[in-house]
């Protein structure tokens, strides 16, 4: 296994034993008065004190493709599973690789070395996105990741979709699968012909194993295929819509892929070029084989962007998504809505949250939602006390009530904000990103990148006990 450089190391020892009960791993760390209390969004959680997962230095030298001068560790992603077993993703900028490493129950890093998940030595990967599997041990775990590949092939814009499965909880990963095979920049969520993230995919692990994948490209087609054999190999990608004639002439940006475990699946997007983009869905009723849309989540003459799309257990579908005045640039703000199980009529979007909240934002950006087995909702998102400057820590909340309510926004402990007001959130290649995780059983795990210019990138990682 080739090893990251030193500045990008694990910091802590293998264990190969995992006996410790998950009461070890957290310490109670509520929150303080003023940035949030404990109120239904804390009630009856505890987080671990947060864990730095790898470190490195924090220098970004002008982009020149693969050989740009990038010395610094990103794209922070994490996947729990219903045992308490953590598995942390990130971007290794010197080597040019996605590294990953397994946290224990008791919090103790597994490996002596991250594994590598992208080993294209040469070539940047960037911003992974994990599912992982219910297990006792490593052995009985997979791990599922998707991520970008800065290949240029003949396009105008470098990027192409792979994907990588391992069946012993990390330690390794099978071939590497090439999704998209384009020339046309995959993996770019485009806002204007001049600026775009990358990190413009999905994935979403069915309770059947089944394995499914969105993904977009700069010039704007939204893409969707799928695994039935545990990630060796998926099937031939799906035109959905975008990237020029037809009824959605407008490119494709941020999908989002949800299921309700049987054959429904649902994949929400927004649309670059234009000032005032709306939430576009296509569902299919099939498993995936074909899709039918699109169907506006609501119309406004506002910016929307960011969606997250999850399915609760009676089948509803919950949205999280920002809307901005003014188009792409302008200040955003979470709006919530959802539509009945088995359609696509969502109710009128409201705030998630009055502002200005608990978390100190003034402006909140890219949300990621999940949901546990009882229909809690979990959120997280870039917290802006200063827009449009960088983001700082990740703002958190949940809603006990499906989504009637969220609980007061708090700032995420440990992981930026507050006394870390010298770094900034890394993401630096896109803010498309998959810091939080939700196992079935109410468990949460949030990751982040840390970056304080010439001095320290971080990826670090908090977890709970399961909390009701």
């Amino acid at each position: 296994m080739k090893s990251v450089l030193p500045l990008s190391k694990t910091v802590f020892p293998y264990k190969r034993h995992i006996r410790k009960s998950v009461a070890a791993m957290c310490t109670a760390l509520f929150l303080t008065p003023g940035i949030g209390t404990a109120d239904d969004t804390t009630r009856e959680l505890q987080w671990s004190e947060p864990t730095v997962v790898a470190t490195g230095n924090a220098h970004r030298g002008p982009w020149r493709q693969n050989n740009s001068e990038y010395d610094f560790v990103d794209d922070a992603a994490v996947a729990v599973n219903d045992q308490g077993f953590v598995a942390v993703a990130w971007a290794d900028l010197p080597t040019h690789d996605i590294f990953l490493q397994l946290h224990g129950p008791d919090g103790d890093a597994l490996f002596d070395e991250p594994a590598n998940i992208s080993r294209s030595p040469g070539i940047f990967s960037w911003i992974p996105r994990l599912v992982i599997t219910n297990g006792d041990t490593p052995d009985e775990i997979s791990i599922h990741a998707i991520w970008q590949d800065i290949v240029f092939r003949g396009g105008g814009h470098g990027g192409e979709i792979f994907s990588s499965s391992s069946t012993d909880g990390g330690q390794t990963f099978g071939p590497l699968v090439n999704l998209s095979d384009v020339i046309e920049g995959s993996g770019k969520g485009r806002t204007t012909p001049e600026r775009w993230h990358n990190g413009s995919y999905d994935i979403f692990l069915c309770p059947s194993g089944v394995l499914h994948a969105a993904w977009t490209e700069y010039e704007g087609r939204l893409w969707y295929s799928q695994s039935t054999d545990g990630g060796t190999t998926f099937s031939e990608k799906q035109h959905i819509t975008g990237g020029g004639g037809g009824d959605e002439p407008l490119p494709t940006r941020a999908p989002s892929i949800t299921t309700d475990g049987n054959d429904r699946v649902v994949i929400a997007h927004t649309v670059g070029d234009i000032q005032d983009a709306d939430i576009h869905l296509w569902e299919s009723t099939d498993g995936g084989d074909t899709f039918a849309g699109p169907v506006i989540a609501h119309e406004s003459n506002r910016y929307a962007d960011a969606p997250r799309l999850v399915t609760d257990s009676t089948g509803i579908l919950h949205l999280v998504y920002t809307e901005s005045d003014g188009g792409p640039n302008g200040a955003p703000a979470l709006r919530y809505t959802r539509a009945p199980a088995g359609g696509l009529d969502f109710i009128a979007p409201r705030p998630v949250f009055d502002s200005p909240a608990g978390d100190d934002a003034v402006a909140r950006s890219f949300p990621v939602l999940r949901v546990d087995a009882e229909d809690h909702l979990h959120l997280i998102w870039e917290r802006h006390t200063n827009f449009p400057a960088r983001s700082r820590g990740l703002g958190y909340a949940r809603s006990l009530d499906g989504g009637e309510t969220f609980g007061t926004p708090a700032l995420a402990p440990g992981l930026g904000g507050g006394a870390d007001e010298d770094f900034f959130n890394g993401s630096q290649q896109g803010l498309l990103a998959a810091k939080l995780s939700v196992s079935a059983n109410g468990r949460v795990a949030i990751a982040n990148s840390l970056f304080n210019p010439g001095e320290r990138s971080e990826i670090r990682v908090i977890a709970t006990k399961p909390g009701r």
